[in-house]
């Protein structure tokens, strides 16, 4: 879209779109990437260590015991990993905790500024499942035939904004 903006001529607009912005949101781009697969991956290792805690069997002398207690180096293999995930996890969202609001900034004003056509919005609604007031539109004189003709003034006059 911004690429888009500045072929079709950005200059009356105030828009400026330059490799440094491009590079800064391409890194934003990969920061937030990062963080959903480490935080996906940390969730799932997290559930593999607890899941053994629950696995119990009865031994042949009829004691109960879970899996970590039967084989306890699982749990020394398995908590460094988790550790250094979650280490690796808190480092992430504390660079970007530090970092990205001048990047989610960058990308709202650049969003603002942008020229932005129909096409692009809608497959942006598309894309994201957006919930759009498209299919709740009616016709003018749908809305005029509900009012009650004393409040037809001209403050009630419907003004439609694309």
């Amino acid at each position: 879209m911004f690429n888009d903006t500045v072929r079709r001529g950005s200059h009356h607009l105030d828009f400026h779109w330059t490799d440094v912005e491009m590079a800064q949101l391409n890194l934003y781009q990969t920061k937030l990437i990062l963080m959903w697969f480490i935080s996906t991956c940390t969730i799932l290792f997290s559930m593999l260590c607890v899941v053994p805690q629950f696995c119990e069997f009865e031994e042949p002398s009829g004691q109960h015991r879970t899996w970590c207690m039967k084989k306890p180096k699982l749990g020394y293999i398995l908590a460094p990993v988790f550790i250094i995930l979650a280490i690796i996890g808190f480092s992430l969202l504390t660079w970007q905790w530090m970092t990205c609001q001048a990047d989610s900034d960058l990308f709202h004003e650049l969003f603002k500024k942008s020229l932005k056509e129909e096409s692009y919005l809608s497959v942006l609604e598309r894309e994201l499942d957006c919930i759009t007031d498209d299919d709740k539109e009616v016709e003018l004189t749908d809305w005029l035939n509900q009012l009650n003709p004393t409040e037809l003034t001209l403050s009630t006059t419907p003004v439609r904004v694309s």
